[in-house]
């Protein structure tokens, strides 16, 4: 991970952040014990993208839901 860090690092890429739901994978199980929930996914770019790209948001879930909401 500590890689993965350095080269986010060393590309000058930063994390854009998101909306909605916290978590982008589940196992689906249904005994509390064995749930798992993680945010496997990440959008990374760099500061000229992001300002080419002002308006961009990261919306995890369904998007319909989403937007319909905000």
């Amino acid at each position: 991970m500590e890689c993965f860090r350095n080269t986010l690092e060393d590309c000058r890429l930063q994390d854009l952040g998101f909306v909605g739901d916290l978590f982008t994978w589940r196992n689906h199980l249904h005994c509390a014990k064995s749930y798992i929930k993680e945010r496997l996914d990440r959008d990374v770019a760099n500061m000229e993208w992001r300002s080419l790209f002002a308006l961009v948001r990261v919306v995890n879930g369904d998007p319909d839901i989403q937007t319909k909401d905000q």
